[in-house]
């Protein structure tokens, strides 16, 4: 299995909230780093808490939660006390704005493809697909046309498209994965690999790093893991602001399995670090065994075919950088070399690295990295 994986936290800060919930932003302040731990063990559901240099982090989290955290002992201060309302009431760029934007882009990047989605500035699944369709149009000797890996729970197709310079031939080149929205309340994760794509398509014949890649690389990419999430939040959302996370398996009263808590091995899932939830209405519900989800187990079934090198699961937000172990309370036993890329990657963006506990603060379990890694 893949030896070299890296999974990356999108820098952007906005994420899609639901109107069927009253989420506040918090501050919580730490004494020290398993503090952190300490919450999410005590039954507090938060992901990707923002680090802050007063030794403190920033979370979103719902009325429930918000009474575990007043009775948790911690110090606390709330930020915004809606943050549904806040994110509405947020200003809305302006033609004007949008378009200085593309160019801005254009300008420094030499990416013109690329544009804004119909929900809240965000590409729908259906959009997000259409991207796939436009640039096998624009570049067919260089990307693939889109084919599907399997169906999710509600039977929509999980596409994938590769590019490489001979992209309909398995070539001996190196095979790198990029996937996003294994999380759908975090549209930034497939936006800005979109974004990459076509900065590859568009400057492959100006640019030499992108030829480089594109020469001597076999490049996958995911960008819609949970589209039955992805869709539902554009239903009860349609202009942005949808919180589901999961996918929409029905539990029976419930719905929906947090698809980077459904990973293998067993006993990588079922690690005894409560880095998931056995409680299928909580957002980091782990389902009933590994890869109970199709999402999962397609995902699972094409690593199967591929012999790849690496991979990235964008998520957001965080500005981190994360590598296994999440189920393990040790390193990799060649974490030297992940360190050593995890640094080279983070010159210029100043993320933090490391595993999920040096990073995140809490252990994870039956996530994807340790899967892709390990399993």
């Amino acid at each position: 299995m893949i030896k070299s994986l890296l999974y990356l936290f999108s820098f952007i800060f906005i994420i899609n909230f639901s109107s069927a919930q009253t989420y506040k932003q918090v501050k919580i302040y730490l004494s020290d780093h398993d503090d952190v731990n300490q919450l999410y063990q005590a039954g507090l559901d938060f992901d990707h808490p923002h680090l802050t240099k007063d030794n403190a982090i920033i979370v979103f989290i719902d009325e429930d939660d918000y009474a575990l955290l007043k009775s948790s002992g911690f110090n606390y201060e709330v930020l915004i006390e809606d943050w549904i309302e806040y994110y509405e009431n947020l200003p809305v760029l302006s033609d004007a704005e949008r378009e200085e934007v593309l160019n801005q882009t254009q300008r420094d990047f030499s990416v013109s493809g690329f544009g804004f989605g119909s929900m809240g500035g965000f590409y729908t699944f259906d959009e997000a697909i259409a991207e796939l369709d436009t640039m096998f149009m624009l570049y067919p000797d260089i990307i693939t046309e889109k084919v599907s890996i399997g169906t999710s729970i509600d039977g929509r197709q999980i596409y994938m498209v590769k590019i490489s310079d001979n992209p309909g031939v398995s070539e001996s080149e190196p095979q790198v994965l990029y996937t996003a929205l294994h999380h759908a309340r975090e549209p930034e994760s497939m936006m800005q690999m979109i974004y990459f794509m076509y900065y590859l398509l568009e400057n492959y014949s100006t640019n030499a790093e992108a030829q480089y890649l594109i020469d001597n690389r076999e490049i996958y990419f995911i960008p819609v893991l949970n589209p039955d999430g992805y869709e539902y939040n554009r239903q009860t959302d349609p202009n942005g602001g949808g919180m589901w996370r999961k996918n929409r398996r029905n539990n029976g009263g419930s719905y929906g399995v947090d698809l980077n808590r459904n990973y293998g091995p067993y006993e990588y899932w079922n690690a005894p670090n409560g880095g998931s939830s056995t409680d299928p209405g909580d957002d980091t519900y782990r389902g009933t065994a590994p890869f109970s989800e199709p999402e999962t187990a397609a995902i699972r079934d094409f690593l199967a075919s591929k012999n790849l090198k690496n991979a990235l699961n964008y998520h957001t937000y965080s500005n981190l950088l994360i590598y296994p172990y999440g189920a393990l309370e040790h390193e990799t036993a060649d974490s030297l070399i992940f360190r050593e890329f995890a640094s080279d990657m983070t010159i210029f963006n100043g993320y933090v690295y490391g595993t999920d506990q040096q990073t995140v603060g809490y252990s994870t379990r039956g996530n994807s990295d340790d899967y892709y890694y390990d399993g």
